[in-house]
């Protein structure tokens, strides 16, 4: 598959927007007991997985996790080893699965709890966190997924327009 520019200026543009205006909605900066994090870049590679085919999934999710590491993160490795899994789980998913908008979504919601639950158990494991399962599952867990998941199901067809035929043909899996 030929990546394209548009494709890269949106996740550029979206690494960008995630990290200096979305900030400003979320509900903890409201006084809110649910955490909430954005991650519309990731979600966009994980689409780019399901619709290019794994391989390319994974390269994107381990370079926008490596960028995520550096940018957001005090330890190299967690979001790269996240997001690289998790985007070659997403599309490796579709070698069994026909690609509909209904398996798409269960597929999107299923890689984007294993890479929260990934990320969480990396911090739990080397004490970074203290905060309890059930804490996490309900007051970060639930919010963050549902409005990723959210966004995934929006962009979907907007990203298949974008990516273009080369992802019909399977090309790349």
């Amino acid at each position: 598959m030929k990546v394209r520019p548009a494709l890269l200026g949106l996740l550029f543009l979206l690494v960008l927007v995630e990290s200096t205006w979305l900030p400003a909605f979320a509900p903890q900066r409201f006084g809110s007991p649910f955490l909430m994090a954005f991650r519309f870049s990731f979600v966009v590679v994980l689409l780019i997985a399901i619709l290019c085919g794994r391989r390319v999934g994974f390269w994107f999710g381990l370079v926008l996790g490596f960028l995520h590491d550096v940018l957001y993160s005090g330890v190299i490795g967690v979001y790269a080893f996240g997001m690289g899994l998790t985007a070659y789980l997403a599309g490796y998913a579709f070698l069994f699965f026909h690609r509909s908008f209904l398996v798409v979504g269960a597929v999107l919601l299923g890689v984007l709890i294993v890479f929260e639950l990934i990320v969480f158990g990396f911090y739990r494991l080397f004490v970074w966190t203290a905060a309890p399962l059930q804490t996490f599952w309900l007051h970060y867990l639930v919010p963050t997924v549902a409005v990723n998941l959210l966004f995934g199901l929006l962009a979907y067809r907007p990203l298949l327009r974008l990516i273009g035929r080369d992802a019909e043909d399977g090309e790349g899996t």
